[in-house]
């Protein structure tokens, strides 16, 4: 499993069974926050950080992230880096303070203002999930760090992100499945078009992509029982064409949901 959460890989497994999956079956699981972590253990001990986490209400919070790095919370005026591991709140050492993205999409004044001054001071971001949003299970939506870091890159600041489409977290996962694995015939399944089928491009893997995720709005994906994406949900062959047009970015394969009927690019859905 290849997964943008930006938690450490032993918190997060243990979600697994609560979605149905055995982790004990799995081969590998990879995640944009263990190899934050791990970035930070090996390359930023004993310096000052600004932390942009999640809440400690959400479902994402994971209060022992920071166990065993030998860092220090600091302000934006004397901070030598940025964690941006979540989006709603902003940790400086000093106090708890609302961020505003994940419920708007922008940062709120004050984290305006402490990405300003970190990019006056160069101080660069390390950003610990890419993805710009998320569905939750009550069918909101919510912004996630990626936006964070595609803001203060336009302040002028540097962000390195860890985790899909970048293609050092497609090597990783693709490295656990062995040596003598072929490549051309890995497969990998995701929601994302800016994430999940720009990296496996990128790395030239397959894609499956499923549109009744976040894009389900996007690529007209209707479902026959209700707002939750179902196998019987329909696909659009014209309006995913016309929205693989507009990205150009185009999958190997669509399917509406998890075993949902697929279609391969190029082709009809009706001649799946």
């Amino acid at each position: 499993v290849l997964s943008n959460t930006s938690r450490r890989r032993a918190f997060a497994i243990r979600k697994f069974p609560e979605l149905g999956f055995d982790d004990a079956a799995l081969t590998g699981f990879v995640t944009s926050g263990e190899a934050t972590w791990q970035h930070i253990a090996k390359r930023c001990a004993g310096e000052r950080m600004l932390w942009l986490s999640w809440s400690e209400a959400f479902q994402a919070w994971d209060p022992t992230y920071l166990d065993g790095l030998k860092v220090t919370l600091a302000p934006a005026d004397s901070a030598d880096f940025i964690l941006c591991q979540g989006s709603h709140d902003l940790r400086d050492g000093l106090s708890v303070r609302p961020s505003g993205v994940f419920s708007s999409g922008a940062p709120n004044a004050e984290l305006n203002a402490a990405l300003r001054t970190c990019a006056r001071r160069g101080v660069p971001m390390l950003c610990a999930n890419p993805d710009v949003s998320v569905i939750l299970p009550d069918g909101s939506h919510g912004s996630m760090p990626g936006v964070i870091g595609e803001a203060y890159e336009r302040l002028g600041g540097n962000v390195d992100y860890f985790g899909k489409p970048h293609a050092p977290a497609f090597d990783a996962a693709i490295e656990l499945l062995g040596p003598d694995v072929d490549v051309s015939r890995v497969l990998h399944v995701g929601d994302s078009l800016l994430h999940d089928v720009a990296g496996a491009n990128a790395v030239g893997i397959h894609s499956l992509f499923v549109a009744g995720g976040i894009h389900h709005k996007e690529c007209g994906v209707v479902s026959s029982g209700g707002s939750k994406m179902t196998r019987d949900a329909e696909l659009k062959t014209t309006v995913l064409q016309r929205v693989f047009r507009e990205r150009g970015i185009a999958p190997t394969l669509s399917t509406p949901a998890f075993g949902g009927s697929i279609m391969r690019q190029g082709q009809d859905y009706e001649d799946r």
